[in-house]
């Protein structure tokens, strides 16, 4: 898994694809598989035959497609559509998307955060802080929301008048704020939502029967941390409890989700929801985040642009488990170097070759190096 966002940009990929294929066949495949209401697969196949780059006719191909029994009137649909597609579509990029348009709040408690943002905020993180504001409403409750608005109040007071500290801090605080934990993976992965986009991504329709497996992980301690503060530390700081109950964890599990006795222990760790701020877990994050937002905001008051490559530490703090730990220990090591770097003139070019170095490099060697000037 790539360190940071590892989407690359889609107009070099077409120019490299075009520039090393001996011939491109390119158009969207997605579309073309929603519009006919069939799998995707089925569209790549009508263009894999359509390429004529393997030595079969398009009979051959529908007839394996009729032999194999399943879903085929979905499937030849999606095969046809993307035959003529290749031939007509050819090389064409795909569109882009324009961006979304921003959630209208649908409660009193939303509409009154909504109203914080555009009278506490800069018009800049208007954007980012209402994105954020129904993020962690969804996540937790309104008044984690709330919490978050408080946030951006300080950094918008250290701010300048561009408001770019600000939008910035609120995209990489809602990330924040909205951690990975036991809850929040129990909870997606049992949403009526999810599983009517698996349906819709395997183009099969409601009449039929779908089985969803999902490979789950979590260690002794992703279980403690979502425990009371005290019950937490006690297995974690106890060898002897620690020994006895690791083994439960140490191995991965497949789970069916669409099983009644899988679906409905989900849900009731996923209910859990309500106690998540006295959890281990929550104390731990909330004290980081507040450490940080302490560093940026004293940060901004002389150097400005070191706050905002601060701010964008953030992104080394993502996934869950050995992920997540990896990512907090290179956080970690540059917020001990922030203090020194006040005042320096090259403080914002180091922060930022520091972050890049941590997200290059699992083993840490880089991030000591850039650290180390």
């Amino acid at each position: 898994m790539a360190l940071s966002d590892g989407r690359a940009d889609g107009g070099r990929v077409l120019e490299a694809v075009q520039a090393r294929a001996g011939r491109f066949v390119g158009f969207d495949m997605d579309a073309v598989a929603q519009r006919s209401q069939c799998p995707i697969s089925a569209v790549m196949l009508g263009a894999l035959a359509a390429s004529g780059a393997l030595p079969f006719p398009r009979a051959a191909f529908e007839a394996a497609i009729r032999d194999s029994g399943l879903a085929v009137e979905a499937n030849l649909g999606g095969f046809s559509a993307g035959f003529e597609a290749a031939g007509a579509q050819a090389g064409s990029a795909p569109d882009v998307e324009p961006d979304p348009q921003l959630p209208e709040p649908t409660t009193a408690a939303g509409r009154t955060l909504a109203a914080r943002v555009r009278a506490e905020l800069p018009q800049a993180a208007w954007r980012h802080a209402t994105l954020g504001v129904q993020r962690l409403m969804d996540y937790q409750d309104a008044r984690y929301a709330g919490l978050l608005l408080d946030r951006l109040q300080r950094v918008a007071r250290a701010d300048g008048a561009d408001g770019r500290l600000t939008a910035e801090a609120a995209r990489h605080l809602t990330l924040w704020m909205a951690y990975d934990d036991v809850i929040r993976v129990a909870d997606l992965k049992t949403r009526a939502s999810r599983f009517a986009r698996v349906r819709e991504d395997v183009g099969i329709g409601a009449q039929d029967v779908v089985g969803v497996t999902e490979f789950m992980h979590p260690r002794l301690q992703d279980i403690c941390e979502v425990l009371p503060v005290g019950l937490g530390r006690v297995i974690l700081s106890s060898r002897l409890m620690s020994k006895a109950l690791a083994p439960l964890f140490r191995s991965g599990r497949h789970v069916e989700t669409t099983s009644l006795r899988w679906f409905v222990a989900l849900r009731v760790l996923a209910r859990l929801r309500p106690l998540r701020p006295a959890s281990l877990r929550y104390r731990g994050e909330q004290q980081r985040i507040e450490q940080w937002l302490d560093a940026v905001v004293a940060l901004a008051a002389t150097d400005p642009a070191a706050a905002l490559e601060l701010v964008r530490c953030q992104r080394l703090l993502k996934g869950y488990s050995d992920t997540f730990e990896r990512g907090l220990r290179n956080f970690t090591a540059i917020m001990g170097r922030a203090p020194a770097l006040a005042g320096r003139g090259d403080a914002a070019e180091v922060l930022h070759r520091a972050c890049e170095a941590a997200l290059q490099d699992e083993t840490g060697e880089k991030l000591a190096a850039a650290l180390a000037v």
